[in-house]
């Protein structure tokens, strides 16, 4: 029974709390041949037990409510003295006797106050295996022990071997917390008169050397009490500094931890900062994930237990909890805790803050889909979407129309009040073309002034409509710094399937459309036609060739004279610029010089033709013309 005061040591010493008692409580059951089991009941109540195998049954099991146990277990809390119960019938099976001792903790003001039990539990018959009762029975003695019950006095058999031939027995009591067993014992053939001195000789021997054993056994037990005494302090030292070790090194840990079950019922918590927690750590145990936050999130807590239960650990899963100090997303890592054969599983969370690294995952998404000055989508997201749209659209039998719009003159704000004033125009124009849209429509802002929207189920009629809206949104001034400005769109249509198939085609046709519609005047719209895509194809062929012309010797000047009617004298000429080129012959200057003006292609030919004819000119005079050269003002 001396386990029981080495367990209560640790409960007193932990102030009711024994840190690693399986860890404990296994390295003492070898000390104790005899005892089956070791645990603790605070309050009454048995919260654990080693072995747990085979004592499952008595977890939770309250000895002072008990019918067959509270009268002892209360007389043990009431005397303050270790009580021995039984035998009885144990809560886990079998027949064994309880020993109970009360363990009381003190307040500080020199009072104490009951916290429970420490109790050890001997199953029969292996706890009397130790007496070594077997030596009477191979010495022909039958014999019993029993005891008388404390409660109704009755005799109570505890062990017995031939307990019918027991006639006339000698008996010797043996002294037990709360009461005494008397072992009876006679020879199984009967005293014999003619030598009965000599038989009560020998009982009496065979009593006193079984005393003297059960004295030596005692002293055994007790020089093993303090030997597992000391090494219980030792152990309980170390454990006490490994515990400070482990504290001080959780405490340093920045990120929150919990230890849950596989149910996230919340059983230990570290909270380096309260307002990462939905409600006090205090308040957490106990209780679920789900009392402690929205379903979601803790679905997806749950799922990454079961996930950690499967494989053993788990990681990445992400939440988004909504707190006093705003929504914070937080990173969990999940390992399963190493347990004792036949506990429920549990598990360690950390839960680590990410909210800076998803703003800055956002911010570099949103740099790398979306226009930083206006807040509309890039070209990249654009193309993204417009393919979503087309795969719709090709699978649905629908159409797609994209809109191709510049803004007009828009260079001349610029110009006129800054670019600051320009930019802010911009955005205010963007906001406003966004909310004529539908939800499904895009807008994206490709660079400068120019836009194009993409308008998921939309026809031509659909999409003249939309334009139609646009130039009469655009009516309206925008008021920006107080300057009331006024700036039109030109729009350019193509619509999918028949403009073209994906969007690179589409947007070639669609700006095709919109350089026709600022040709015809601006502010307007005009849908893309074959005679648009073919003027456009050769616009871009001169322009190319056009590049090339000058140092290929493609250009050449035509001089017209100019004479004088009434003398027939040549007062002058006129440089007429002629291209010839291989392939496409004689192009006319109507059709390249508009080319060479959009293209910055008139600067560089405007030089060529100024030194061309000014080396002629020079030619004409060394012959004795008398020429001048004059340059139009209008020359760019």
């Amino acid at each position: 029974m001396s386990a029981t005061y080495a367990i209560a040591a640790l409960v007193r010493q932990g102030r009711g709390f024994v840190n690693d008692f399986n860890g404990v409580a296994t390295q003492m059951l070898p000390f104790y041949p005899g005892i089956s089991a070791l645990g603790l009941s605070p309050g009454g109540v048995i919260c654990c037990v080693v072995p747990r195998a085979g004592n499952e049954k008595s977890i939770g099991f309250n000895q002072l409510e008990d019918i067959a146990q509270n009268k002892e277990a209360r007389r043990a809390r009431d005397t303050g003295k270790l009580t021995l119960a039984g035998p009885l019938q144990l809560v886990q099976g079998g027949l064994g006797v309880v020993g109970r001792l009360p363990i009381f903790l003190s307040t500080g003001q020199d009072a104490q106050v009951f916290w429970g039990f420490s109790y050890v539990t001997l199953r029969f018959p292996q706890a009397l295996e130790s007496a070594r009762l077997e030596m009477l029975r191979e010495r022909g003695y039958a014999y019993e022990l029993w005891r008388k019950n404390p409660e109704t006095g009755e005799r109570q058999r505890i062990e017995a071997w031939k307990p019918e031939a027991l006639h006339d027995p000698v008996g010797r009591d043996l002294e037990l917390p709360n009461g005494a067993w008397t072992l009876s014992l006679a020879p199984t053939r009967g005293w014999v008169q003619r030598s009965g001195l000599m038989l009560e000789g020998l009982v009496g021997t065979a009593f006193s050397a079984l005393l003297a054993y059960l004295a030596w056994l005692l002293y055994a037990m007790r020089v093993r009490d303090l030997e597992l005494e000391a090494l219980v302090a030792q152990r309980t030292s170390e454990i006490l500094a490994t515990q400070r070790h482990l504290e001080a090194t959780i405490s340093a840990i920045p990120d929150l931890m919990f230890e849950v079950d596989l149910d996230g019922r919340y059983y230990s918590t570290h909270s380096p900062r309260e307002d990462w927690l939905t409600r006090p750590s205090k308040d957490l145990l106990g209780r679920t994930v789900h009392d402690a936050m929205p379903k979601a999130q803790a679905d997806r807590v749950l799922q990454a237990l079961q996930e950690a239960h499967a494989q053993g650990w788990s990681v990445g899963a992400q939440i988004c909890l909504p707190l006093e100090m705003g929504e914070r997303w937080f990173e969990l890592s999940v390992a399963r805790k190493a347990l004792a054969e036949g506990e429920a599983p549990r598990f360690v969370v950390i839960s680590r803050d990410v909210t800076d690294n998803k703003r800055a995952e956002e911010k570099v998404r949103q740099l790398a889909h979306y226009d930083a000055l206006t807040g509309l989508p890039n070209r990249s997201l654009l193309a993204d979407r417009c393919h979503q749209a087309l795969g719709a659209a090709q699978r649905q039998g629908q159409c797609v129309a994209l809109v191709f719009l510049d803004l007009d003159h828009f260079k001349n704000i610029n110009d006129a009040l800054g670019h600051r004033v320009g930019d802010a125009l911009l955005c205010a124009v963007s906001q406003r073309l966004a909310g004529l849209l539908r939800e499904q429509d895009t807008i994206a802002r490709l660079g400068g002034d120019e836009f194009i929207l993409v308008l998921p189920d939309t026809d031509a009629v659909g999409a003249a409509h939309v334009a139609e809206k646009l130039l009469r949104a655009a009516d309206q001034p925008f008021d920006i710094d107080a300057h009331e400005l006024v700036i039109t769109p030109s729009m350019g249509i193509a619509v999918y399937p028949q403009d073209g198939q994906d969007f690179d085609a589409l947007s070639r046709c669609a700006d095709a459309a919109m350089y026709h519609a600022k040709q015809s005047g601006r502010n307007h719209y005009r849908f893309f036609t074959a005679e648009m895509q073919a003027r456009s194809d050769r616009s871009l062929l001169l322009e190319n060739a056009l590049r090339r012309a000058l140092e290929r010797n493609q250009l050449y000047l035509h001089y017209q004279p100019q004479v004088c009617v009434a003398s027939g004298a040549i007062l002058g000429a006129e440089a007429l610029l002629r291209w010839e080129h291989p392939e496409l012959g004689r192009v006319s200057p109507a059709e390249f010089i508009p080319v060479a003006e959009s293209s910055g292609m008139i600067l560089p030919i405007g030089d060529w033709v100024l030194q061309t004819a000014t080396r002629q000119l020079r030619e004409w005079l060394d012959q004795g013309y008398a020429i001048s050269l004059y340059t139009s003002p209008s020359r760019p």
